[in-house]
């Protein structure tokens, strides 16, 4: 990851932010075997979170290279024009005639959804082209922790596994 981002984006982490990429990434491995050694039934979900993990990786990189050469609304625009289609279809192969249309509330529902995703990612992109790609990253991820806490304060959802 680190000689992709030197690769990618043309410039070296400081060791600060390297240290800080070990230590997330000794206390992630050691989540995982808080049991002791996974059992072999638990390594497929192990697989899919370190997969998980390098896509993350990847699309931030690519991302933060994209936003220093083209500008942030034209980029966000042409990924969410390249990827919106697929999602449909993907409905659509799976469910088939089952899939039926939504209502008019759903389909309100999902289109400002839509259209407070993108701009949230732009906000990401954004952030992005001021060269703090590693704290913008970190804070994106944390962020979903941050969603979850305020919405067990503010809205009384369940927390933790049980939820």
């Amino acid at each position: 990851m680190v000689a992709v981002i030197e690769i990618v984006l043309g410039h070296a982490l400081p060791v600060l932010q390297l240290v800080g990429i070990v230590v997330i990434s000794l206390g992630l491995i050691s989540l995982a075997l808080d049991g002791g050694r996974p059992m072999r039934a638990t390594l497929p979900a192990l697989g899919a979170s370190a997969a998980t993990g390098v896509c993350i990786a990847g699309y931030t990189v690519i991302d933060a290279a994209a936003v220093g050469t083209f500008p942030v609304l034209v980029y966000a625009t042409w990924m969410f024009l390249l990827q919106g289609p697929v999602m449909p279809l993907v409905a659509l192969l799976r469910r088939g005639a089952g899939l039926g249309m939504p209502t008019r509330p759903a389909l309100l529902v999902g289109l400002g959804g839509g259209v407070v995703s993108l701009a949230a990612y732009g906000l990401v992109l954004l952030a992005q082209t001021g060269g703090a790609t590693a704290a913008v990253a970190a804070l994106r991820e944390t962020s979903i922790v941050i969603g979850a806490v305020i919405g067990t304060l503010f809205f009384h959802e369940r927390f933790g596994a049980a939820a």
